[in-house]
Formats: C-alpha cells, sequence, structure tokens
C-alpha cells in the first residue's frame, strides 16, 4: 500500500471534508496564517467519506460534541485553537 498526505484548509469553525475512506488525520496546525488539517491515504482506496471538523478558540463558548480530539494549534498572532472531529466514525472511515 502507497500512502500519500495531503493538506486541507480549514477556513471555517465548521469543516466538512471528503476524505478517501480510511484516511489517518496527522496533525492540525497553522502555516502562513491559515488553519490546515493534514491526513494520510492510500490513493488507491475507492470511495470518499464525509466528515466533520470543529475548530474551537480558546475561552470560546462551543456547542460541540467532539468525537476526537485532534490537536492544538499555536498562531504567530498568539491565538490558540483546538480541533475536534465531530464526525460519527462508527461505519470504518478511519
Amino acid at each position: 500500500m502507497k500512502t500519500v498526505v495531503w493538506k486541507h484548509p480549514l477556513p471555517d469553525v465548521k469543516n466538512h471534508l471528503d476524505l478517501t475512506r480510511g484516511a489517518k488525520i496527522l496533525t492540525f496546525a497553522e502555516q502562513n496564517g491559515a488553519l490546515f488539517l493534514w491526513e494520510a491515504h492510500d490513493p488507491s482506496a475507492a470511495g470518499a467519506v464525509a466528515r466533520a471538523f470543529e475548530v474551537v478558540g480558546t475561552g470560546w463558548p462551543a456547542d460541540v460534541d467532539p468525537v476526537r480530539y485532534i490537536g492544538t494549534a499555536q498562531t504567530r498572532g498568539g491565538f490558540v485553537f483546538h480541533l475536534f472531529e465531530t464526525t460519527d466514525l462508527a461505519d470504518g472511515a478511519a
């Protein structure tokens, strides 16, 4: 199995991404003033799965029912954001 890493921008508080079935989330970070999620997947894998992610700033009130904590990103501007996956992965997406 070959693996490729892709980067996805997270421009909103709530983000929906169609990721290849079985994609593994690697990290969440700030790059050049924007927030991104990196994931690895097998490019020959069939099918995509809709997955939802929510960005929450430290101290923000959030109506999030997190399934999984992904990580924390600190921006050059001094803000700190936390990423949660809010998708139910019971379908075997990951």
